[in-house]
């Protein structure tokens, strides 16, 4: 761990600064779902174990695991073939050279 240090003014030793921060010691416990009636079927679900199981028996999905994976899927990078790649290229080029830009110097001026 980076150790810091500063100088005391009426000594002009140096003194060690300890962060005062919380170091983290340990992993995330997240506290387990609150009991709830099943709309689906009925049955009473207490606990994540529980909601996995009555998901996966009743062929339904949580909106929040949906949108998890919309939200993976939406920031994936585009994986465009190299036809693609040439005609991005193409139009910049055409935009370039339609806009007036020159990489020629212009020494007349």
């Amino acid at each position: 761990m980076k150790r810091r240090w500063r100088q005391d003014r009426e000594t002009g030793k140096l003194i060690e600064v300890t962060s005062q921060r919380a170091v983290n010691s340990g992993h995330y416990v997240r506290r387990d779902i609150e009991p709830f009636v099943s709309n689906v079927d009925g049955s009473i679900i207490s606990g994540a174990k529980d909601l996995r199981e009555h998901n996966k028996r009743n062929g339904v999905r949580n909106d929040m695991d949906f949108i998890r994976e919309q939200t993976a899927r939406a920031n994936e990078p585009k994986v465009l073939s190299s036809h693609e790649r040439k005609g991005m290229i193409a139009d910049a080029i055409e935009r370039t050279s339609s806009s007036g830009f020159s990489r020629r110097i212009n020494y007349q001026d």
